[in-house]
């Protein structure tokens, strides 16, 4: 869909667009005639798109992240791909296979947090964490949740 221009452009002149189709549907609601009695036939309603300056990349990614959900034209991890193969983390995808009780290393964005209480009172959290490969719930410990302070 860029190819029907700068996203951050269209999003500056949304509201002027609902505008100008609000000010058409009220004229042509206002039981106006042509000048022969006639019902003039719907012209094209008209505005100007705004400039706007361009978004950088996060900001891009983010709009896209919040309006769809997922990431279309990239994803925040990819300008770090070659780092996290030299720290051997491993991607979500890859984690089931671990072994358990093995330590690994996971680089992922935190994508969502939901508060919660222990039987006990002690708040904790769940994360939704996502990187490049897929998305996984992460349930830390109460203790460890307290020293993340992310709720």
């Amino acid at each position: 869909m860029d190819s029907l221009g700068a996203r951050e452009s269209m999003l500056a002149s949304v509201d002027d667009a609902v505008m100008a189709q609000q000010r058409a549907t009220r004229a042509r609601e206002s039981g106006q005639h042509g000048l022969f009695g006639t019902a003039a036939a719907p012209a094209p309603v008209a505005f100007e798109m705004r400039e706007s300056e361009p978004w950088s990349e996060e900001e891009r990614l983010a709009s896209e992240y919040a309006m769809l959900g997922f990431y279309v034209s990239g994803h925040p991890l990819a300008k770090y791909a070659s780092r996290l193969q030299e720290l051997k983390t491993v991607s979500l995808a890859e984690i089931d296979g671990q072994r358990n009780g093995k330590e690994v290393a996971v680089a992922a964005l935190i994508v969502g947090v939901r508060p919660m209480r222990s039987r006990k009172g002690a708040r904790w959290a769940i994360y939704t964490v996502q990187d490049m490969t897929g998305v996984q719930e992460c349930w830390p410990f109460p203790k460890v949740s307290r020293s993340w302070r992310t709720y």
